[in-house]
C-alpha cells in the first residue's frame, strides 16, 4: 500500500508556461520534496508505509529511502540529497546536506555529509530533491520560491573555479562537479560552495561522476539564508566544553597523524579554521598558497593532505585535487600504487586528460579498485576493524571508526555486552553504526555527537533530545535513546537491502578467529541481551608508593604539553595506580593543568588508555612496568 498521496498538497510533476520548465515542491511523508525528472516523464516516487515512515524523520533517512522503493520503477533516482531537521532549526554544527547515489567505487548507495552554507539555504526551501533520468544536454538545476527549473550550463570546464563562477552568476549556494566529473573519473567529488567560506568537498566513492552522469553539473539555492542564526544554549555551550573537540579544532585529523608518527603536514602560516555554522571548534583548515605571485586559499581538511605529505608540496596539491574536483585521497593512492609519487603535483593533470597514463588507470577503478579505509588508530581495536570491513554505509570515519571501543567507560545505553570479546566489539561496531545513522539523519555533526557522549560532556538521553525530528525518532513523539538508535538501525538495514557493505573482501572465511565472530555479531545488528559488568580490577590498592604499580604514560598534543611536554612532541612521564582510573586520578593531582583532560567532572577517564593497543576500561588492572598511551584525539566527522 503506498503511503504518499494522501499529504500530497502541490502536484509533483513537471510544469510548464513559465518561461522554463519547472518541477514544483510536493508535500510527501511530512516533508517538502521536489521530484526532478530529467527525461520529462514527470513521475515522482512512491514509497510504502514503513520507507515512508523512514523518510519523515528528515535528513540520510530522507536521501536514502527513494532508492528503496521499486527497482524497476522508471522514477527510480539516480541523485538524491537531502536536509535534516537540526539543520532548519539552526542547531549549532547542523549544517550538513546528505547527498546518495549508487557511485561507481562504493557497493550499494554510497551516501556522505557535506558542508557549506548549501545545507542552510536549502533547508528554506525544501527538505529533499529527488532526480531521476539524464538531461539530454548538460544543465544546472536551480531550486527557488517557485520550485526547481534547469539552466543550461557548459559542458566542459578548466576548473571549478569557473565552474562555480557559471552556477552563481546570480549568487546563493551551490553543489557543483569539476574537470574530473565532466571526464569521468570514478573518484570525481563534489564541492560546496557559496559565501565568503571556502569550499567544502565530500564524495569518497565517486558521487561527483553519479551527479554529472546525470547531466547535472551544479545543484543551485538561489536565495541565500542570510540569518546566519544559530540556536544557543546547553549543546552549543557543550560543544565548547569537549576535550576532544577543543583539540580537535588545533589541528584536526592532521594532528592526529602528526602526533601518532606517521608524516606530518605543515599547514604554512595565514592558516586558519573552518567549521560549520555555528561549531565552536571547527575542525578543518583553510591554507594560504601563493600562485603566480597572487594568494589562493586551499581547503584543508581531515587526512586529504597526508597522501601529498612526502611531496613536500601537500597545500598545493590538495589544491589542485580541489580545482580538479577529485578526491585527494583516492588521487594520492592512485599515484601511488602507479609509483609516480615523485612526479607530483604534475601527474594530477594527466587524470582528466583522455588518453593519458593516470587517466586510463583511473577510469580502470572500480569497487575493489579504491578500498582505502579510513585508518584505525590501533590495529588492536577490534570494533574498529569490523566497522571498516562490514559497515553497510562504507568505509568513511564515524561511520565505521569506534570511538567508543577507544572509550570504554563510556554510558552505551542499548549496547549489549555478553562478555565474549570478540562478539562485544561486533555489537560495539553495530551500535557505532546506528548511532551515527541516527545523527546524520539529524543533519548534526557525528564526530561531535560522538565526542559529546565520549567526553561525558552530554548523556545520550540529552542528545537524542536536543537533534531529534519534531515527531520523534519513532514518528510517535518518542525522542529518547533507544527511539534514536533504532532509526539509526533501520538505516543499516536499508543499506544492507541495497547492497552496501558487500564489496569489502573477506568476511566469514578470515584465518582470524576473533574477526570472524565479531563480523557474525556485527551482522546480526542490534540485539537485546543482558549487559554483564565488566570484571573488577584484579588488584587491590596498596597504602604506599612501592605497593602501587608505577607506569610509564606518554601523550601528545594538548594533553602532552599539560603533562610538561612540547607542543608537536611525545613526552613520558610516571604515574602509579593500580587500575586505569587510579591511574589518571594520580596523574591528574600532580599535574592539575591537565586534570581537566583526564578526567571528567563524573570521574570518567577522557583520553583513550592505550596498552599494547588495547583499550583499556576504567577498572582494568595495571601491572608495574606497563607502558600506556592517552590519546585525546581521535579520526572521524
Amino acid at each position: 500500500m503506498a503511503a504518499d498521496h494522501e499529504e500530497d498538497s502541490l502536484h509533483p510533476e513537471r510544469a510548464r508556461g513559465r518561461g522554463s520548465d519547472v518541477w514544483e515542491i510536493a508535500r510527501r511523508w511530512g516533508r517538502r520534496v521536489a521530484f526532478v525528472d530529467l527525461q520529462g516523464a514527470g513521475r515522482s516516487v512512491e514509497l510504502d508505509e514503513s520507507l515512508a515512515a523512514h523518510a519523515r524523520l528528515s535528513g540520510a533517512a530522507l536521501a536514502l529511502a527513494p532508492f528503496a522503493a521499486r527497482a524497476a520503477d522508471p522514477a527510480t533516482p539516480v541523485f538524491t540529497l537531502a536536509v535534516g531537521e537540526a539543520v532548519g532549526r539552526g542547531v549549532p554544527t547542523a549544517a550538513r546536506v546528505t547527498v546518495a547515489a549508487r557511485a561507481p567505487l562504493r557497493s550499494g548507495v554510497t551516501e556522505a555529509q557535506c558542508g557549506g552554507p548549501f545545507a542552510s539555504d536549502l533547508a528554506a526551501l525544501l527538505d529533499g530533491l529527488v532526480i531521476s533520468g539524464r538531461a539530454q544536454e548538460p544543465v544546472h538545476l536551480v531550486v527557488g520560491g517557485e520550485g526547481v527549473r534547469a539552466r543550461r550550463g557548459t559542458a566542459r570546464t578548466a576548473s571549478l573555479s569557473a565552474r562555480t563562477r557559471e552556477a552563481l552568476e546570480h549568487g546563493g549556494a551551490a553543489l557543483v562537479v569539476g574537470p574530473a566529473a565532466d571526464a569521468g573519473l570514478p573518484f570525481a567529488n563534489i564541492a560546496s560552495v557559496g559565501g565568503a567560506g571556502a569550499p567544502s568537498f565530500v564524495g569518497r566513492g565517486g558521487l561527483g561522476k553519479a551527479l554529472r552522469g546525470a547531466g547535472v553539473l551544479s545543484i543551485v539555492v538561489e536565495t541565500r539564508d542570510e540569518s546566519g542564526a544559530v540556536a544557543e544554549g546547553q549543546l552549543a555551550a557543550a560543544l565548547g566544553r569537549s576535550p576532544r573537540l577543543l583539540e580537535r579544532a588545533r589541528g584536526g585529523t592532521l594532528e592526529l597523524a602528526a602526533h601518532r608518527g606517521t608524516a606530518r603536514v605543515e599547514r604554512g602560516e595565514g592558516a586558519a579554521r573552518h567549521g560549520c555554522r555555528g561549531c565552536p571548534t571547527p575542525c578543518g583548515w583553510v591554507l594560504q598558497l601563493e600562485e603566480e605571485g597572487a594568494p589562493r586559499r586551499a581547503m584543508g581538511r581531515f587526512a586529504a593532505m597526508q597522501g601529498f605529505a612526502a611531496s613536500g608540496e601537500a597545500g598545493r596539491c590538495l589544491d589542485r585535487c580541489n580545482e580538479l574536483g577529485v578526491d585527494a585521497r583516492s588521487a594520492a593512492r592512485l599515484v601511488r600504487d602507479l609509483g609516480r609519487e615523485t612526479e607530483l603535483p604534475g601527474v594530477l593533470e594527466e587524470l582528466v586528460e583522455s588518453g593519458l597514463p593516470a587517466h586510463a588507470a583511473a577510469l580502470a577503478l572500480g569497487p575493489s579498485g579504491d578500498e582505502e579505509p579510513a585508518e584505525v588508530v590501533h590495529a588492536a581495536d577490534l570494533a574498529a576493524r569490523v566497522g571498516v570491513i562490514a559497515s553497510p554505509r562504507g568505509p568513511e570515519p564515524m561511520r565505521s571508526l569506534s570511538i567508543f571501543g577507544l572509550a570504554p567507560g563510556a554510558d552505551l545505553p542499548g549496547m549489549a555486552l555478553t562478555g565474549d570479546a570478540a562478539a562485544d566489539a561486533g555489537r560495539l561496531a553495530r551500535w557505532h553504526g546506528a548511532f551515527a545513522s541516527a545523527v546524520d539523519i539529524s543533519g548534526f555533526c557525528a564526530f561531535s555527537a560522538a565526542a559529546l557522549v565520549a567526553d561525558g560532556i552530554l548523556g545520550i538521553e540529552e542528545l537524542a533530545r536536543a537533534i531529534s525530528p519534531s515527531g520523534g525518532w519513532d514518528g510517535h513523539g518518542d525522542d529518547g535513546a533507544a527511539a534514536m538508535l533504532a532509526a539509526g538501525e533501520r538505516h543499516l538495514q536499508l543499506h544492507q537491502a541495497l547492497g552496501g557493505g558487500s564489496g569489502r573482501g573477506a568476511r566469514t572465511d578470515t584465518d582470524d578467529e576473533s574477526l570472524r565472530r565479531a563480523l557474525e555479531a556485527h551482522d546480526r545488528g542490534l540485539q537485546r541481551a543482558e549487559q554483564v559488568p565488566p570484571p573488577a580490577a584484579a588488584t587491590t590498592p596498596g597504602s604506599s608508593d612501592e605497593e602501587t604499580p608505577e607506569v610509564s604514560v606518554s601523550a601528545r598534543g594538548k594533553l602532552g604539553s599539560r603533562l610538561g611536554g612540547r607542543e608537536h612532541e611525545a613526552v613520558t612521564v610516571a604515574g602509579r595506580g593500580t587500575t586505569v582510573l587510579e591511574l589518571l586520578r594520580d596523574l591528574a593531582s600532580r599535574h592539575p593543568h591537565a586534570a581537566s583532560l583526564l578526567l571528567s567532572e563524573a570521574d570518567r577517564p577522557i583520553p583513550a588508555v592505550l596498552r599494547s593497543g588495547e583499550a583499556l576500561a576504567p577498572g582494568s588492572p595495571l601491572a608495574a612496568g606497563d607502558s600506556i598511551e592517552l590519546v585525546l584525539v581521535i579520526p572521524g566527522g
